[in-house]
């Protein structure tokens, strides 16, 4: 929220956007002056990282490869991380596996679905006998 505001201050002002928003002005002005958290300047640093090897990669390199060059680089990180960093850049390789939770529920509504087309499409009365 705070960056669609100062992309369009200029144009209508902080306040009047801040109305239509959910947001108070003095929470805006707040938020300007914080300084970025120890995560964010990691986070940070380490996008550039992370693009510097995919790139000398010939941009083939997946997330399980790109965290194991940067350990060989004694740059410290997470898998998990590489993929939560490099996801929003279109990095098609790096987002390699769906999260835990997403294959879950997947697989529950595919097991569900399945289960109520297989009952439901069986003939019960040719299994018995007379």
């Amino acid at each position: 929220m705070i960056e669609f505001i100062d992309e369009h201050k200029m144009c209508w002002g902080v306040e009047p956007i801040c109305k239509e928003l959910p947001i108070a002005p003095a929470t805006y002005y707040a938020a300007r002056k914080r300084v970025p958290s120890d995560r964010t300047l990691r986070d940070e640093y380490l996008k550039g990282e992370i693009q510097g090897v995919y790139d000398d990669n010939f941009r083939v390199y997946g997330a399980d490869k790109v965290w194991a060059q940067l350990n060989r680089e004694d740059i410290k990180v997470a898998r998990c991380s590489v993929e939560r960093l490099d996801a929003p850049d279109g990095h098609p390789g790096l987002w390699w596996r769906p999260l835990a939770t997403e294959q879950k529920v997947g697989l529950m509504k595919l097991t569900k679905q399945g289960l109520q087309a297989g009952i439901t499409s069986r003939d019960y009365k040719q299994g018995l006998r007379s």
